[in-house]
């Protein structure tokens, strides 16, 4: 049987071009983030009132959730034609704040018949032939243990902070508050130790959330040394030393395509393109912060335990 494969991070760390670069040896099954609620129907039903990045553990039920990983796990994909534009219409009539205010719990009673109608919403077919499957994501770190059983490999990615920081800024993606999550404070925070900043500036709002999320992703790595774990700045370094013997770790053939990928991926590129200069990146961060934001940085992973 051909391996079932987990990308995961904290959002902005390099999961999508590690997962593009794994895809890139031959025929396989890519799964974008299967557990997005802006992109998947099935993701608003699964994580209904239990946030953005839900905490979830082998002690709840959460049968729809663990349904989502099941179907992702066997290779369904929302980006195949003829079941991607059904679940995008679904999602657009719902609308993004509907499906926001669902997922955080906070929907009303008109919020609720839309839950009904994504819920009905066409779903994606696992697939059932023998290509690898490469699921990514960055909306599970503070579940891994959960969802990482549904794979045979997982391969964690991580992200010098400040370049992570930098990019979320630049996007000007919303803070969440994490700590304002009861089951996040009682599940994660609290047992780690961890203690969350003040609320601050915005560089030391995004510092907060990335830290605490690739806290959680450090964590299982340290539990389970059989998973790879990945350093960004080091695959921008040497992506072909790295990348070989991660080939070999996760049961998938290396070939010319690989490096074919990884030539075509280093130009420029912005936003949510995967394309950039790789030589740039390790230090990217120097000429992105100002030393005040810096500062705010250095504070959240010197006081919180995070670092």
């Amino acid at each position: 049987m051909s391996p079932r494969i987990l990308v995961a991070g904290a959002p902005r760390s390099g999961t999508t071009w590690v997962a593009e670069l794994l895809a890139a040896g031959g025929p396989a099954h890519s799964v974008h983030e299967p557990d997005n609620h802006r992109l998947w129907p099935a993701a608003v039903v699964a994580k209904a009132g239990r946030g953005r990045q839900p905490a979830i553990t082998d002690r709840d039920g959460a049968l729809q959730y663990r349904a989502l990983w099941v179907a992702a796990a066997a290779g369904a994909d929302n980006l195949s034609r003829p079941g991607f534009y059904a679940r995008k219409t679904a999602l657009k009539v719902v609308g993004q704040r509907t499906v926001d205010r669902l997922v955080m719990g906070s929907g009303t009673l008109r919020d609720e018949a839309a839950l009904k109608l994504l819920a009905a919403a066409p779903k994606a077919r696992p697939r059932r032939d023998d290509r690898p499957v490469i699921v990514k994501s960055v909306h599970a770190n503070l579940s891994l243990e959960l969802v990482a059983a549904h794979f045979e490999h997982v391969v964690l990615v991580r992200r010098d902070p400040r370049n992570a920081v930098a990019s979320w800024l630049d996007l000007g993606w919303a803070v969440p508050r994490y700590e304002d999550d009861p089951g996040i404070t009682d599940r994660v925070i609290t047992p780690a130790g961890l203690r969350p900043p003040p609320r601050g500036d915005r560089t030391t709002d995004v510092a907060w959330a990335y830290a605490l999320l690739d806290h959680q992703v450090a964590t299982a790595a340290r539990a389970h040394p059989q998973w790879a774990t990945i350093d960004h700045e080091a695959l921008c370094a040497a992506p072909v030393e790295i990348l070989r013997p991660l080939y070999d770790q996760v049961g998938l053939t290396w070939t010319a395509s690989v490096e074919a990928a990884l030539t075509e991926a280093d130009r420029e590129g912005a936003g949510y393109d995967t394309r950039r200069r790789r030589a740039d990146q390790p230090d990217r961060w120097k000429e992105r912060l100002s030393e005040e934001q810096l500062s705010s940085i250095e504070h959240v992973l010197d006081t919180t335990g995070v670092r």
